[in-house]
């Protein structure tokens, strides 16, 4: 198995310097798409068959300020009203161009999922929100 510890400063400019431009590029703003069924087994790998149960707007920029210890925190995310009914599972991270950033598993706020959601039935015509978001790398990455 391998590690790898990026000191607090490459981290931080990681996003500052790398995720943030990207999320940040386009003249729309970065979205948070919410799907059921089976999240694709890449980031890569397109969506087929899943069902969008709702769309939400990032501030844009994403983020007024710096990434501090290594975490990058969202701004302001407009609530919507879901799409169509049913029960998430995954979440697409889109860029103002419209290209994926990130896929992560959506669940309750008890489960270990990357998103964690006080429902994750979505209900056509009512309301969804994200109260916060972020995304942090850790001390340590192994595998």
């Amino acid at each position: 198995m391998s590690t790898t510890r990026y000191s607090d400063a490459a981290a931080n400019s990681m996003f500052d310097s790398g995720l943030v431009a990207f999320i940040n590029t386009g003249a729309g703003v970065a979205q948070f798409k919410f799907y059921n069924g089976s999240m694709p087994a890449t980031g890569d790998t397109a969506i087929s068959g899943q069902t969008l149960l709702g769309t939400l707007d990032c501030s844009d920029p994403i983020e007024a300020g710096a990434a501090a210890s290594r975490t990058l925190t969202f701004d302001a995310i407009t609530g919507a009203n879901a799409a169509a009914t049913g029960t998430c599972t995954f979440l697409v991270l889109l860029n103002g161009n419209g290209d994926k950033v990130l896929y992560a598993d959506v669940g309750s706020l008890a489960s270990t999922a990357a998103c964690k959601l006080a429902s994750t039935t979505f209900t056509s015509g009512l309301p969804i929100a994200i109260t916060a978001a972020a995304i942090s790398i850790p001390t340590t990455i192994s595998g």
